[in-house]
Formats: structure tokens, sequence, C-alpha cells
């Protein structure tokens, strides 16, 4: 296997998806997670959730014409979503297939007004969920395989109504998984490995419900899904080709199955799981180092222990972010993986610490950013390279302070 090589370091995002530096922010999110490592509903047991209060802001220069405030926001690699303290959500970047939700599939360098009464959201690739103050949840974007969950399979530009009573979205690569106020998950889109939960394979384009009740979390990959219950169980379902889910096996999963219990958070990259117990250590299984090209790679089937004495936890496409509670950052770290090293890569696996004094995490796709304790927000890139020998390399980018203040450039 010949591949181009590709690495980055020091790598700044886009500018105009660089936010909220030094306002004292409350709570963060990206791609399709909150900051503790999935979407969260009551019980979850976790502090770091989405739009916990208000944020009050210096001058935005982006928002609006003036100083403005800001709830919450989730960012994608390619765009991002914010949400305002006055509810509305204002959209930038790239538009392909309207995932902005302003009615156009125009990119956009500067931030645009999409709808109010938000409260917060969710993004992945070409898709965006915002989740309005009344429970009701709206959707944009790409919509092939029913993902948005209206009913169709058409692709939206303006943002359309899809549930009622949500208390938090998920958005995976192809599939959305919904919670609601009652405990139930729902979900709809792709399903061909039961990654919908409801014990199909049929893909659905209105949101069905999931096989459990008393769910206080919920996270979605690629092709798979976990769910938190209340009591601190974890069920998984989907795909497992990489052991994501956890059972010693790569089969996969149908229905919602029980992997563990004594959970407070959790979180999903592309093809691996993170778990973060009660007694504050991280659990890890699935493959967290490359790509999905490398079908060979060596692989974990089933949790293993990585840190301890950990508040919250957040995942990238291929990492794990781990903020302690002396305020130290950390991330899974490798520097060269060589395929079919090993059936379990986590008895050695590298842990880098990243910053320190820091109080908020969030990560998705490439990007990670965190929030320190004086106020200021900082983020950084994850890449790699294969070589003609297909050893992979990975490269941490250097953090970068980021604001709002910065015009937009990319």
């Amino acid at each position: 296997m010949h591949m181009p090589k590709f690495s980055l370091s020091p790598y700044r995002f886009p500018r105009s998806l660089r936010m909220l530096a030094g306002i004292g922010v409350l709570a963060l999110s990206s791609c399709q997670e909150t900051n503790s490592g999935a979407a969260t509903g009551p019980g979850a047991g976790d502090s770091t959730k989405v739009g916990v209060g208000p944020v009050t802001s210096g001058s935005d220069g982006q928002i609006g014409t003036s100083a403005g405030s800001i709830l919450t926001f989730s960012v994608c690699d390619l765009h991002a979503l914010v949400v305002k303290t006055d509810s509305t959500a204002w959209a930038v970047g790239n538009n392909f297939q309207g995932e902005l939700g302003d009615g156009t599939t125009t990119d956009r360098r500067s931030p645009v007004k999409t709808i109010g009464g938000v409260r917060a959201v969710s993004t992945t690739l070409r898709r965006s969920f915002f989740l309005k103050g009344d429970g009701s949840v709206w959707a944009a974007g790409r919509n092939d395989d029913g993902q948005l969950g209206d009913g169709t399979l058409e692709t939206r530009s303006t943002p359309v109504k899809v549930m009622d009573g949500a208390v938090a979205v998920s958005a995976g690569f192809r599939h959305t998984l919904f919670l609601k106020t009652d405990g139930t998950a729902w979900s709809t889109g792709y399903n061909s490995a039961g990654e919908l939960g409801d014990g199909t394979k049929n893909d659905r384009n209105t949101p069905g419900q999931v096989s459990l009740t008393g769910v206080s979390a919920i996270a979605a990959g690629v092709y798979s899904s976990l769910f938190l219950l209340a009591d601190g169980s974890v069920f998984t379902a989907g795909s497992n080709t990489h052991g994501q889910l956890g059972d010693g096996t790569t089969l996969k999963q149908g229905k919602p199955t029980l992997l563990m219990r004594g959970v407070k958070a959790i979180a999903m990259g592309d093809v691996f799981s993170a778990f973060l117990k009660t007694d504050g250590s991280v659990w890890v299984t699935g493959y967290t180092y490359g790509t999905n090209f490398l079908d060979d790679a060596p692989k974990a089937l089933e949790p293993s222990q990585i840190l301890t004495d950990v508040s919250a936890i957040a995942a990238g496409g291929t990492f794990v972010l781990m903020l302690k509670k002396d305020g130290t950052l950390w991330i899974s770290d490798r520097d060269v993986i060589k395929p079919l090293v090993s059936s379990s890569i986590y008895t050695d696996m590298a842990l880098r610490q990243v910053a320190v004094g820091v109080v908020q995490i969030a990560a998705g796709g490439m990007m990670s950013r965190y929030l320190k304790a004086d106020g200021t927000l900082w983020e950084f890139v994850t890449a790699g390279s294969i070589d003609e020998n297909d050893v992979v390399s990975f490269v941490h980018g250097v953090p970068v302070q980021v604001g709002w203040g910065e015009s937009p450039s990319w």
C-alpha cells in the first residue's frame, strides 16, 4: 500500500473558525460531541455540558457589529456553528450541501445568522443540528441516508424541524442520535451495521426509538454508537471492525449490548471509544492512532486503562483528550505505528501532557481546543503521514491562542 505523505505542524485553523479567546467561556463543543466527550442530558453526571451558563464576550467583530455574548459553539473540520446568549445561531465555513443552514450553498468567510431560539448545536461533516430551548431539533445539510430525520432524502439548506422533546443531539458520520427528556434515545440515518440501535439493519429517514431507556448521554461515531445510562452502564451498537465496541471481538452488534458499568462520561472517535469511570480512570478500546485506510492497523479489542485522576474526556477522530483534576491536559500520543505490531496497543501507549491550567476541553476530527483558567482559548491540529514502508507518523501541531477578533483567512 502506497499513499501520499501528508503532515501538518504547526497549523492554524481558518481564522473565521477561531473563537472565544479571553472571554470566560463556560462551555465548549466540537464536531458531534460536547467537551465531555458526548452529547449529554439530565443525569449524565458530568459538569462540562454545552450551555451551562451565559458567557460575556469582548468585541467580536464577526458576529454582529458590536460586542456580543456567546453561549456555546460546535466546530467540525470544515464549518462551525455558534449560539449567542440571545439564542441566535450563527454559521461560518464550507456550505457545499447547505450545512450552514442559511438557505444557500454559498461558503461563508464571516458568520451569518441562521435561526433563533437555539440553546445548543451539533456539527459533523456536511450536517448541522440546532437544539432549541423548547426541545425541538432542527437540521440542515446532507441527507442522502436520511440522517437529518425529516422523512426525506433531500438535502436541506434551510433548517427543518425533525423532533420535539429533545435535550441532546450527537451527529455521527452517516447517522444521528437524539436524547429526549424522558431518557429515551432515538436515531436516524444509515444502519448497515446496526448503529441505529433499533435491532434492525434498516436505514431510517425519521427518528426511531433505540431499544434502551434511562439514557443520560449519547455518542455517535463512524457506523457505531455509544449509550450511557443514568445508572453508569454503557451500551454499544454498530460496527466493530477495529474493536471500538470493546467486547473482545470484531463482530458488529445489531442491537445495544452492555459493555461496562461505573462510567460517568463517554466519547467516540472514528473507530475507537473512550470511557471516563466514576473513579476518574480513563479506558479506551479500538484504534486511536491512524485513519480508516489502515484496515490492518493494530487495535485493542477490549477497554484498557490509560490514565487516572481525570475529570473530563473528549474524542477527536483518532485521539483522546483527557483533562486531569489538577488542570493538566493530556493527549494519547505515539510518534510511529507500524501495521500489525500487536493485537493490543494500549499496554505501552504514550501519553503526552499538552498544557496546564485547563478548565474545559473539546475535540472533533483533526481539531483540539481547550480553555484555560485565565479565559484564553487555545487549539491545535493532529495530522499524520504514511511513507513507502507503510509506517504512519502522527504530529500534534503547536497550540496557538485563538479568538474572534482575527479576520477570516483560508
